[in-house]
């Protein structure tokens, strides 16, 4: 052997077995394959059959993988362990690893659109100018700048007879709410702090019409069991009358808020049923303690002024969650229901949510394990098996982190563990059924008078076990990961991680499980048999006390004789195996065989009907029209979201200080003047806060009565031109108020004068300061001065359209598009030479974003097809196989899009999301089938396709089950990604079910290869078995085959002449000529060498066994060390194996001893019985003497 064996393992080969040394991918080394006394002939001239094997070409994989299943075989728990400790280093370098957690907010947009780029432009040109710098020493007072709010609406609870908020009932019971809320431990510590030195603002509420704010505290002195029916009467009479009039006082805000703020937009004369009505609570920082002048400065690129002490952010954040959180979630009642969001408290929500379905992402776990051990019926085996798949999660995570460099690490890449609890389980079944399905075959060929040593059933189980099952795995692997890798090309930063992440996430846990688990399965089964983890020896050596083979050691519990389903023939299981599961072998290869072989045209016809139905629906699924949801609608959180379309006027969201909003209360968008880009080439990785460095307009010049001029200009074309779905009202257009303040304060006008021209900058400064404090200017983020302030940066337009927030990428695009065209034309205006134009939105991105999705959905999925038929194509070098998997595919993704038709989902950011994994979760099945039939059966095309059947259908069944049943438990989640990922995920997987067990191999069976070699007509038949060991080690055959055609033209090979030859010079005498026979003839063509040869045979030539003769096929010996003590029923020197009385296998106590004379003559397949061989009949009367 080329590989070494355990101290005291080294055998010499037993009597009557053939040693062949054959020369592997040209390399220098060699390798030692004992050949039983059964030399298999195989077809060497295959490929000029015009059928090309895809055995040859794979070769060298096939060599590797082989040696390490007899490396595996001999050290399993070195391999184990060692695999254990890879995986505890990688988790410790990742523990050490900075990894950010992208929660997706920001960063999930089309970051290099135009879209995305003009609002980081905005945003950090905002940041870096966000406040004029602090006079000397000046410190803002105590909570007097609006950190963040929290929105209070309220209304009536379904079935609730409560009647108007604006009632008698609703009015007293939101005072008792209000009055709780401000009630709460530290309330005061925290709001916003009031005008004239009061503890805090007056709440922004109705109730503020009805009772006076304290002197002292700011708030309202609630008296609740005080409201009489005359006090609602005189406050519905006001509010009905003019109530934008109605100025609420002492709120503390930069602007002013009137009463119709509170109002819904029904409510008026002639409807004085007010159904909601909302209340508005504001906070504020500094907090006392804090010393604002030793905060950072606000030019410190991503730290604005008003965040920028954590630890005092913080501290509100934590007073929300733990005070004030509890008392919003008891307010609600049978009269007033209350919906609340704000500052700090919409996180907690979703943290909260979110920990709620994570118990569902559990439940998926539990699901997984429970079938893995009724599949495998072994706890030690799934226990280990599902460890090291989620493994592979820490050890993607070190190559995505510290091999690849990402820092970011997106929200999506969760998702990465149902792909991979799918993928993993698939991967373990495939394995632990091909490892039982060889175990079965062996059995089958002892029952037809084959013997195996135990090395051969350690070896040679696990040699064709591992090739099979490593190799299926091997192209699944990579077309499910370059399906996952397909996203890779995403301009959308969490689509673009969550395809790197899942496919190294696919790849990784296909390593981890070709190494750990078959360690395992041997580990676990030598520490049963043997109590011990390696491979326990005889006392007296390896071959007993005499030195000869024990054939009779049975290290290796295996199943009953099997049929040729795979099952066992008594139809019962071992210890350790799954009836259940070989009944469902059983099933497939033999009645859902038959049912597709007969109906085979029905159903490619039902299957194409439904195609075309299916894409018919497909090519009526439509974008988006409603904003996208992602909770259900009667959500306490999202009903608050609903309700804010019940008023008029918008919510009131208070700026953070980086020019967001606690909620986008209304669709805006800005044009801005001075900014004219962003560049990203020096982006800092490790700070995910780094959006780049802002580019200045360097023409601009607010000094320049052109530019001035156009200034003006642009508000009076925009509100003149655009629509009013467009432009529904001008929120702020600087250049007026200024105007206006230099008329009445300066009497001046704007344009400025040319002789004051010079003195701009100096007035606006003027201006700026007379409107308030910084920390209360109204104006404060509409205008940016430099450090030094002698030079306005920015100035900031800002307009609401007529759309509602988060309004569908299709409404958005023409309104997007008219503005485009506006801001083209204004800065083609002869005075807008040095007042350029750029235009920035929030939801412009969204609406590049969702677009950019449904594109990349679409090409996603057309290069993971693509690339999914390339792999095919060269794993199985068969057109006709590749092409119908790839018909299949398209059938799967043209199913789920009519599900989608159906189910009335429009393609909107879930859906485009969810599209993006569509090919790579659904190539699994089909490809499996297609690999199974393209390169492990044999026979006529109803035998390929039994075969396929037969071994790959149990494995793919319970793959889909375990996926489907995790997913299923999404569905119960509240967040509706997670519930729409899941029944996506169900759908996709059944619909991958049905096309690769009906469609699949209906075409298969119409117009499927054939073996060439055997005319079509050749089979496996009940030799099915067989022809699974022979398969899978075709390709050692094959090379063999070619080693000894070369010989026999007089290139002289480099291996050794066969055993029982010795005398013979050359190497092409003995046992070496069977590998010479007729190309045409089936691997399964036997012959005993060293034994008899059939009548009229040379001895030295023993070649001449019939191909057709399937009697007399004989599963192969393993490579490498496994000693075989096989024999063929023809022959004389046979070792019969016996059982013992109970029913175990006995030892042979005379190997060898007893020879047929030498012209003895038998046909293969011929019983001879032996009286000195044939030791161990039990008493039940069974015929173990075979042979």
């Amino acid at each position: 052997s080329s590989l070494p064996r355990c101290a005291g393992q080294s055998r010499a080969p037993p009597r009557g077995v053939a040693i062949r040394v054959i020369r592997l991918c040209g390399s220098g080394g060699a390798a030692e394959r004992r050949s039983g006394t059964v030399a298999m002939a195989t077809p060497v001239a295959k490929e000029a059959s015009g059928h090309p094997d895809p055995h040859r070409s794979n070769h060298c994989t096939q060599i590797a993988l082989r040696r390490m299943a007899r490396l595996i075989v001999d050290y399993p728990c070195r391999v184990a362990l060692g695999s254990l400790l890879c995986i505890f280093i990688i988790i410790g370098i990742v523990s050490t690893a900075t990894i950010a957690i992208d929660a997706g907010g920001s960063s999930f947009r089309a970051e290099t659109d135009s879209t995305a780029l003009n609002f980081d432009a905005v945003t950090v040109a905002t940041l870096d100018v966000i406040l004029p710098p602090k006079a000397a020493d000046v410190e803002q007072p105590e909570r007097a700048l609006p950190y963040g709010s929290v929105s209070l609406i309220y209304e009536a609870p379904a079935g609730a007879d409560t009647g108007s908020m604006l009632g008698l009932t609703g009015l007293r019971a939101i005072c008792e709410k209000e009055q709780a809320i401000t009630s709460t431990a530290d309330f005061r510590k925290f709001c916003l702090r009031g005008e004239g030195g009061k503890t805090c603002a007056t709440p922004v509420s109705v109730l503020s019409l009805l009772f006076d704010a304290d002197a002292e505290t700011g708030l309202l002195a609630y008296d609740c069991a005080g409201i009489t029916q005359a006090d609602v009467d005189g406050l519905v009479e006001r509010l009905t009358d003019a109530p934008e009039s109605i100025v609420l006082a002492g709120t503390g805000l930069t602007q002013p808020i009137n009463a119709a703020y509170l109002l819904p937009s029904n409510f008026g004369p002639s409807d004085t049923n007010a159904a909601v009505t909302r209340s508005l609570m504001v906070f504020g920082l500094p907090l006392a303690g804090y010393n604002n002048a030793d905060q950072p400065s606000p030019t410190m690129k991503g730290v604005p002024l008003m965040r920028a002490s954590a630890e005092q952010s913080g501290k509100v954040d934590a007073w929300t969650k733990d005070v004030l959180l509890p008392v919003l979630d008891d307010a609600s009642d049978d009269v007033v229901a209350v919906r609340f969001r704000g500052t700090g408290i919409n996180d907690v929500i979703f943290e909260g949510i979110l920990l709620n379905d994570v118990n569902y992402v559990m439940l998926s776990l539990v699901f997984v394990f429970a079938y893995c051990w009724f599949h495998m019926r072994s706890l030690s085996l799934t226990a280990a098996g599902l460890f090291g798949v989620i493994m592979s999660l820490p050890v993607a995570v070190f190559v995505y982190a510290v091999v690849l460099q990402i820092d970011k690490f997106g929200t999506l890449n969760f998702l990465g563990l149902f792909v991979i609890l799918g993928i993993g389980a698939d991967d373990l079944f495939l394995f632990r059924d091909a490892y039982v399905q060889m175990g079965s075959a062996m059995e089958a060929a002892e029952a037809r008078g084959f013997s195996f040593s135990a090395d051969d059933r350690k070896y040679a189980r696990m040699e064709a076990a591992y090739s099979r099952s490593a190799t299926a795995m091997a192209i699944t692997t990579l077309t499910t990961a370059l399906s996952f890798a397909g996203n890779a090309v995403s301009i959308i930063p969490p689509v673009r991680s969550f395809g790197i992440f899942t496919s190294v996430l696919v790849v990784v846990n296909y390593l981890i499980v070709i190494t750990w688990f078959p360690a395992c399965v041997l580990a676990i089964e030598n520490i049963k048999q043997n109590g011990c983890c390696g491979r326990r020896q005889s006392p007296a050596g390896p071959g007993g006390a005499d030195g000869d083979e024990d054939a009779s050691v049975d290290v290796e519990a295996v199943a009953p004789p099997a049929t040729s389903a795979g099952a066992p023939a008594d139809g019962t299981a071992t210890e350790g195996e799954n009836s259940t599961a070989r009944a469902l072998e059983a099933y497939f290869g033999g009645p859902h065989a038959r049912f597709v072989d007969t109906y085979a045209k029905p159903i490619v016809g039902v299957f194409l009907v439904f195609a075309i139905v299916c894409g018919v629906a497909a090519l009526n699924v439509e974008t988006s029209k409603e904003p996208a949801q992602f909770l259900p609608e009667d959500h306490p959180f999202w009903r608050s979201m609903l309700l804010r379309e019940e008023f008029e006027q918008p919510s009131r969201a208070i700026n953070d200080g980086s020019g967001g909003s606690v909620m986008p209360a209304t669709f805006d968008f800005e044009l801005v003047f001075g900014v004219a880009g962003i560049n990203k080439d020096d982006l800092d990785p490790t700070e995910a806060g780094d959006l780049g460095d802002v580019v200045w307009d360097e023409a601009w010049d607010i000094s320049d009565r052109a530019a001035q001029q156009h200034m003006l200009d642009v508000c009076d074309d925009a509100e003149a031109t655009l629509s009013a779905t467009v432009l529904a009202e001008t929120t702020a257009c600087l250049a007026r108020p200024l105007k206006l303040w230099l008329e009445t304060e300066k009497d001046l006008t704007w344009p400025l004068p040319a002789a004051r021209a010079g003195d701009t900058v100096e007035l606006v400064v003027e201006w700026f300061d007379a409107q308030g404090p910084a920390y209360a200017n109204p104006y404060m983020q509409q205008i940016g001065f430099s450090v030094d302030r002698s030079d306005v940066r920015f100035v900031k337009y800002i307009f609401q359209t007529g759309l509602l927030p988060f309004t569908p990428a299709a409404q958005v695009q023409p309104v997007y598009d008219d503005i485009v065209a506006f801001v083209a034309a204004q800065n083609g205006e002869a005075g807008a030479a040095h007042a350029q134009v750029l235009m920035s939105s929030f939801f412009f991105v969204m609406m590049k974003t969702e677009s950019v999705l449904v594109q990349t959905a679409i090409i996603c999925a057309s290069v993971s097809v693509a690339l999914a038929f390339c792999l095919v194509f060269a794993a199985t070098r068969d057109l006709i196989v590749t092409a119908v998997s790839t018909l299949c595919i398209l059938g799967v993704v043209l199913t789920v899009l009519a599900f989608m038709y159906v189910a009335g989902w429009e393609l909107g950011i879930i859906e485009s999301i969810n599209l993006t994994v569509l090919v790579g979760i659904s190539v699994d099945y089909t490809v499996h089938l297609a690999v199974a039939y393209a390169m492990h059966a044999r026979g006529n095309r109803k035998q390929k396709m039994q075969t396929a059947l037969a071994q790959m259908a149990i494995s793919v069944f319970s793959a889909a089950m375990t996926t489907i049943g995790s997913a299923l438990f999404l569905c119960l989640a509240v967040v509706l990604f997670f519930v729409r990922f899941g029944i996506f995920i169900s759908v996709t997987l059944t619909a991958s079910l049905v096309f690769a067990f009906l469609l699949f191999p209906a075409i298969m069976v119409l117009v499927g290869p054939e073996d060439e070699a055997e005319g079509g007509g050749g089979g496996t038949g009940d030799d099915a078995v067989d022809v699974v060991i022979q398969g899978s080690m075709k390709s050692i055959d094959d090379e063999e085959a070619a080693a000894a055609a070369g010989a026999a033209n007089g290139h002289k090979p480099s291996r050794s002449a066969a055993a029982g030859d010795a005398d013979s010079e050359s190497p092409t005498d003995g046992a070496e000529d069977a590998v010479a026979a007729d190309a045409d003839a089936e691997p399964s063509a036997t012959v005993a060498a060293g034994g008899v040869a059939p009548s009229g045979a040379d001895p030295d030539d023993a070649v001449a066994a019939d191909a057709d003769a399937d009697s007399a096929t004989a599963a192969p010996s393993s490579l490498g060390d496994a000693d075989a003590t096989r024999t063929t029923p023809a022959s004389g020197a046979a070792n019969s194996e016996g059982a013992d009385v109970d029913g175990e296998a006995g030892a042979d106590a005379d190997e060898g001893d007893a020879a047929a004379p030498d012209d003895a003559e038998a046909k293969a397949g011929d019983v001879v019985d032996d009286s000195q061989d044939a030791e161990g009949a039990d008493s039940e009367g069974k015929d173990a003497g075979m042979g």
